[in-house]
């Protein structure tokens, strides 16, 4: 399985005022390209999809709203990105550069330009563990609790979804594990015992062998639109840093690299199509200070 991640810069023509979920721009814009906007519009097919909010990237920082008066103003000629993940197969490179070199969108007309197209194979992704493991949860992330739901549970569907604001190792691990075989070709499945009940034996085991060290969360509600009779939508998450220490056997250690691998391409958690989830992975190496103090 292919994994593909391309990235965009975006420059509006004029000052414009974006929409609350930013990442409605980007949907705009791809879905214009013809190749580009069946991806888009047929994701279903696809095994994995992903779509970013707007960054500033001036100061490196997702646009999203958090309220009614939480306008999101961007000025003539800043310089915004967005980046699109898919697993797929069968794509070609040039799928993601043919994409328009303007946009007129119903938010405001914008340059548009492609920074970087990256592929690789599922088999190869990996996070490198060294040190402290440090993640960054850059836009509200939605970890649902029924991530840790035991296969054994029957009418599933009458479980609510309940998202947490603390990010437990059980709902990050157990989530990306059922993402990545998700999307895996039968050699690159990660089975421990019984397929059906590994994401929540990883879930499990990743609690005994993470601990926090230091941590920085904050609770946000989102704006992601309106309803039918134009009532605001909202959902509730979390941003910020956790830092862990670990310690994993060589038979975990693999597994947790490959899934840290996956996060840095698709995020953590419900709702990474419309840009929620975005995580940085990040070693920490002991003895820095300032990286313990700042996460």
């Amino acid at each position: 399985m292919l994994l593909i991640s391309a990235s965009y810069i975006v420059i509006p023509k004029n000052d414009v005022i974006l929409p609350p979920l930013s990442s409605k721009v980007p949907k705009f814009v791809l879905e214009e390209s013809p190749r580009l906007g069946e991806i888009i519009k047929s994701r279903k097919k696809y095994k994995e999809f992903s779509l970013s909010p707007l960054m500033l990237v001036s100061k490196k920082r997702y646009l999203y709203s958090t309220g009614e008066n939480d306008l999101l103003k961007v000025r003539r000629g800043e310089k915004l990105s967005f980046t699109f993940s898919i697993a797929a197969q069968g794509i070609e490179q040039e799928v993601f550069e043919e994409i328009p070199r303007e946009s007129n969108t119903p938010y405001g007309e914008f340059y548009i330009e492609i920074e970087e197209v990256s592929i690789v194979e599922q088999h190869d992704v990996r996070f490198q563990l060294d040190g402290k493991l440090n993640i960054r949860f850059e836009t509200p992330t939605l970890l649902s609790t029924k991530n840790m739901l035991p296969p054994s549970v029957k009418n599933k569907k009458s479980i609510p979804n309940l998202n947490r604001l603390i990010p437990q190792p059980s709902l990050i691990f157990s989530f990306l594990a059922k993402m990545w075989n998700s999307i895996a070709e039968p050699k690159d499945l990660i089975v421990l015992g019984n397929l059906e009940w590994t994401p929540y034996y990883i879930g499990r085991i990743s609690d005994v062998l993470f601990a926090e060290t230091g941590f920085s969360i904050k609770p946000l509600t989102v704006i992601i639109g309106k309803d039918d009779k134009g009532v605001l939508r909202r959902t509730r998450g979390f941003v910020g840093w956790v830092k862990y220490d670990y310690s994993l056997p060589r038979k975990y250690r693999e597994i947790v690299e490959r899934l840290l691998g996956l996060a840095t391409i698709f995020g953590v958690g419900r709702s990474r199509g419309i840009g929620f989830g975005r995580v940085k992975v990040e070693n920490v190496v002991e003895g820095n200070r300032k990286g313990e103090d700042e996460g």
